[in-house]
């Protein structure tokens, strides 16, 4: 049987409490034991709820400023962010928040004895980009030299847990792609590492429904990736990561029942 790769994604819809990276835990150790022929899963983590919104309230000195850095997180408007904010030390104090979280999980999986690495953006990170600190272009050239040399030298563990929201530049500094981009970074992994066979993004809501929101909405469970686009799926994923996945993926929603995260509902999405 062939070793393959799989990347989980794990967004803040998910990760809303501590209990959370508990049960996240719990799920990522049943799936490593029963996989056999896995040879790494990364998982890509965003920041708890609520606290990238916090720490940009924290940041900007007024509510004019605020406005502005959240336009161009959230990719609306003119992607050239404010002077004053467009620095690595802007980068990393946004990114507190996924970073507070890989650490979060990697305690987790630690406290059922399942050994794991952390790679976060003040680390040798696998994914570059560049041009502005707050609102980068990811460059393929550059990643993938970089991944080359980080998968070489990767820690010999199964789990992989990684930061989303953002890369390095090349010069090593933190940079950002804008917000809820840690689907993005899940993508970009599946397009740098070619042993990947799977990316699932574990989300609040239950897959892809055609009609959503309506009396007739129905869940759908698989679809060709190429039909994607035609149906309004909102901000349920990160539309750059249609470009870009390299591989069949699916879309999960985990609920909590009895103290568990339990699947609920989801999409297969066929490349």
């Amino acid at each position: 049987m062939t070793e393959h790769r799989v990347v989980w994604k794990a967004g803040g819809s998910v990760l809303v409490d501590e209990d959370s990276y508990h049960r996240l835990a719990h799920r990522i150790d049943e799936f490593v034991a029963d996989n056999v022929t896995l040879q790494r899963l990364y998982v890509i983590v965003s920041a708890m709820k609520g606290v990238t919104d916090n720490l940009i309230s924290q940041i900007a000195p007024d509510a004019r400023s605020e406005n502005l850095l959240r336009a161009v997180l959230d990719n609306r408007g003119d992607d050239r962010p404010p002077p004053e904010f467009d620095n690595p030390l802007t980068a990393e104090a946004l990114l507190g928040g996924e970073i507070d979280s890989a650490q979060r999980l990697q305690k987790a999986l630690a406290a059922r004895g399942l050994d794991s690495a952390c790679i976060t953006q003040l680390d040798p990170f696998p994914i570059v980009a560049g041009g502005s600190y707050l609102h980068a272009g990811f460059d393929i050239a550059a990643s993938a030299q970089r991944f080359a040399s980080f998968d070489r030298e990767c820690p010999n563990v199964r789990v992989l847990i990684i930061s989303g929201f953002g890369a390095v530049n090349a010069a090593g500094e933190p940079v950002l792609f804008g917000r809820n981009a840690g689907d993005y970074v899940a993508a970009l992994l599946s397009a740098l590492d070619k042993k990947v066979r799977q990316v699932v993004f574990l989300k609040d809501v239950g897959g892809i429904y055609k009609h959503f929101g309506t009396a007739v909405q129905r869940l759908v469970p698989t679809l060709a990736a190429a039909d994607l686009s035609r149906i309004e799926t909102g901000d349920l994923l990160d539309r750059r990561t249609l470009g870009i996945i390299n591989c069949d993926f699916r879309i999960i929603d985990l609920h909590m029942s009895r103290g568990s995260l339990v699947v609920v509902g989801s999409t297969a999405v066929k490349k």
